[in-house]
């Protein structure tokens, strides 16, 4: 049985992911927005300081919802600190980890099956799940509904014998959920079916509750969200794209030959899952069975609302941002397996939830890395007003917001530039024997519903025998600078271990920027940013 096996080494299990998160956490928070985070924190910032109607301003659509959470979040991190801050505002959002993973532990904790807690922190901790921990759109977006979602449910199941403060949090919860994003609502359906077959008259109360949440959020401007539309355009494609998105922390790597096998397995993971949680069928709900049916309703809800539509075809589902919803099924087939199982069962998972940790670290890491290089870059760029104008407005900010931000002491992104400009010193320049642009012929994001940018994608290749570093940057001249990463070539595992790189190449949106001459550049390599 689980709760048999020697406490020390189940806790160490658990513990171990979360050591690591603390430690990748205080080295990739850094004050620096990333991709969307222009438009949803820092051009936002700008349009609620200006707007006259503050609450207009609050209850601003963005996509199917009204995303109030969020931006409770940036402006309560704001008005405390006087001033933007994307290091903090990021420790904010792993507070939503704490929440959830927290109501997860003292469940299994309570059933004495200590090592489920393990478990759990070993798939939730995943660093394949990087986008949720250390991007501030997408943590105070969905990981913050996730998280009150699954605080609901434990708030729910514990309601009678509750304190009155608890009971007072369950409510603002139930009231802010639906706010954070539209998964909101198959959250507060769930707790409400739960107290309507509880018999207790709290249904009633919530249910009023939420009648004037669905007028508040899906009445007025908000933008239709497409369900039906979307079954009927991609029909078959939706449900395989479904249950390879449950498994998305298996893919680990981007080869589509392992697609259908983690697609079947995951329909073995659910059809089980479903078998021993469900029958014989009770009218009963309890954490369990809520945490699942939230999880594979609010993916079934993502796949159709997002499958082609940032990304083109099945890649699409596989974000880092998804593959949180499919973590809990898999949670509860290992834990499912083990109650019938015992003991073996329960060691054979360890193992096997400990290398997919394992592997998940260092693809993680990799991805992580790339984050860090484009905050700082983009953040450069931005500093140097090098994005053309309308394309600043649309992904970015552009001068005239950059520099009311900067006057009043909001936010400076001139940290960046002294950070580039420490990296990018004469000594650490390379020389390339040759370089070559060319325009991509398939951009990523031209043939998805979203249709991508307004400009192609262009290819960036540099040649010659270049010294082996952690960081290459290549800087281009002109009216104005630009700066951006590259990536050396791919290379066998064999050959990872030499000291030079032959190639150096990056994808970026070259018709992006302004003022810049990009047959005039230079290449650096450092190894510390």
């Amino acid at each position: 049985m689980m709760k048999t096996l020697r406490k020390p080494s189940v806790w160490a299990l658990g513990l171990l992911p979360i050591l690591l998160h603390f430690i990748l956490l205080g080295k990739y928070a850094i004050n620096f927005p990333l991709k969307d985070d222009y438009r949803v924190f820092v051009s936002y910032l700008y349009h609620y300081l200006q707007s006259p109607d503050k609450w207009a301003a609050l209850a601003l659509p963005e996509n199917e919802s009204r995303p109030i959470v969020m931006r409770l979040s940036v402006l309560a991190q704001f008005f405390i600190d006087g001033a933007l801050n994307f290091k903090h505002l990021l420790i904010f959002c792993n507070v939503s980890l704490v929440v959830f993973l927290g109501c997860i532990s003292l469940h299994f904790y309570k059933k004495k099956e200590f090592l489920a807690i393990s478990f759990a922190c070993l798939l939730f901790l995943n660093p394949l799940l990087y986008e949720m921990y250390f991007r501030n759109d997408v943590g105070t977006y969905q990981l913050a509904s996730f998280s009150l979602a699954i605080f609901l449910f434990y708030g729910a199941t514990n309601y009678q014998s509750a304190p009155k403060w608890l009971r007072c949090l369950f409510l603002l919860g139930f009231m802010l959920t639906p706010l954070g994003s539209i998964n909101g609502f198959i959250a507060s359906s769930l707790i409400i079916l739960y107290f309507f077959l509880e018999k207790k008259r709290m249904a009633f109360v919530l249910l009023v509750i939420l009648i004037f949440q669905l007028y508040l959020v899906l009445g007025g401007d908000s933008k239709s969200a497409g369900i039906l539309e979307n079954i009927m355009k991609y029909n078959y494609q939706l449900l395989y794209a479904y249950f390879l998105s449950l498994g998305g922390i298996l893919v680990f790597i981007q080869h589509s030959f392992i697609w259908p096998i983690v697609a079947i397995s995951m329909i073995f993971v659910i059809g089980y899952v479903i078998w021993k949680m469900f029958y014989p069928w009770k009218w009963r709900l309890d954490f369990e069975k809520m945490v699942f049916l939230f999880s594979i309703a609010s993916l079934g809800l993502i796949v159709i609302l997002r499958y082609n539509y940032w990304i083109t075809g099945y890649p699409s589902v596989l974000e880092s941002r998804y593959k949180i919803y499919g973590a809990f099924p898999l949670l509860m087939f290992f834990v499912s397996v083990g109650r019938r199982w015992g003991k073996k069962a329960y060691l054979s998972t360890a193992v096997c939830l400990v290398l997919l940790y394992a592997a998940g670290f260092y693809k993680g890491k990799q991805q992580l890395e790339l984050l860090h290089q484009e905050k700082i870059t983009e953040a450069y760029n931005v500093y140097h007003d090098s994005y053309e104008l309308e394309f600043a407005r649309a992904f970015f900010v552009n001068e005239e917001k950059r520099r009311y931000l900067e006057e009043h002491g909001f936010y400076s992104f001139k940290e960046a530039d002294k950070i580039l400009k420490k990296a990018l010193r004469e000594e650490n320049r390379l020389k390339p024997i040759a370089h070559q642009w060319r325009v991509l012929s398939e951009d990523p994001g031209s043939d998805g519903d979203w249709a991508g940018f307004p400009v192609p994608m262009s290819n960036f290749e540099l040649r010659g025998e270049f010294p082996k570093k952690k960081y290459y940057f290549v800087k281009f001249y002109g009216e104005k600078t630009c700066v951006q990463f590259l990536l050396p070539g791919v290379k066998p595992f064999w050959a990872s271990s030499q000291e030079t790189v032959r190639k150096l190449s990056r994808d970026f949106y070259a018709d992006a920027y302004s003022g810049v001459d990009f047959e005039n550049f230079e290449v650096y390599g450092v190894d510390d940013l």
